[in-house]
């Protein structure tokens, strides 16, 4: 229904993440470079939250 009003080659939103539709920008370069660290001086379980989409 979606896909063929709005002229869609997919379904934009599925339940399950689509690397396809990954936006790189720069928060995430951010969060991703601390997780690195983090990980790599061994300091254990981290959490990332965040709303839907973010």
């Amino acid at each position: 229904m979606y896909t063929k009003h709005f002229s869609l080659e997919s379904l934009p939103f599925e339940n399950v993440p689509d690397p396809a539709y990954f936006f790189n920008q720069g928060e995430y370069s951010r969060v991703l470079g601390r997780m690195i660290d983090s990980l790599s001086a061994g300091r254990g379980l981290m959490v990332m939250a965040g709303p839907i989409g973010t």
